[in-house]
């Protein structure tokens, strides 16, 4: 099938490293395997593709989307985000530090590694992302970034 550039949608769902992990699986480039395969890789896909996806709409006469599949899991006032621990970027001093496992990095706050927060900082990552982005790129280019939300998926390792 073909792929349709005007509308793109990022997930990592099946990431083996939700589960509740206490040493932190590796990307790599040597990040932390969640938050480089749920945000960074999504971040850098998404300006990679923005360019062409606001090509496509303009040759096309449509209105183009990207959109990031989001969790609930990173927002403190709802039930699954109240489970401990809660998403927390802090200062975000781990990304400012080069975010290096080997360098003993690997949560984007600086803290010790756990893996459910580093899923839910991800998310709360993305969601900051995508809301930076249409903020910034919408009015230019005329494409709507926005985020979903599928649901609970309770099968999953995260709530176990």
């Amino acid at each position: 099938k073909k792929f349709r550039i005007g509308f793109h949608m990022a997930g990592a769902g099946a990431l083996a490293a939700n589960r509740m992990g206490s040493e932190a699986l590796v990307t790599e480039d040597g990040f932390e395997e969640s938050v480089g395969v749920i945000h960074l890789s999504h971040f850098l896909m998404f300006n990679l593709l923005l360019p062409h996806v606001e090509k496509h709409g303009k040759k096309t006469g449509t209105k183009p989307r990207m959109i990031i599949v989001g969790s609930i899991t990173h927002n403190p006032t709802e039930l699954a985000g109240k489970i401990p621990p809660q998403a927390n970027l802090g200062d975000c001093r781990g990304l400012f530090q080069g975010f290096q496992v080997e360098d003993g990095i690997t949560m984007i706050d600086g803290g010790p590694f756990d893996g459910p927060k580093a899923y839910k900082d991800a998310k709360a990552c993305n969601m900051m992302t995508i809301f930076e982005m249409h903020r910034r790129f919408h009015e230019s280019t005329g494409i709507t970034f926005n985020t979903m939300y599928p649901g609970c998926i309770a099968e999953t390792p995260l709530f176990r």
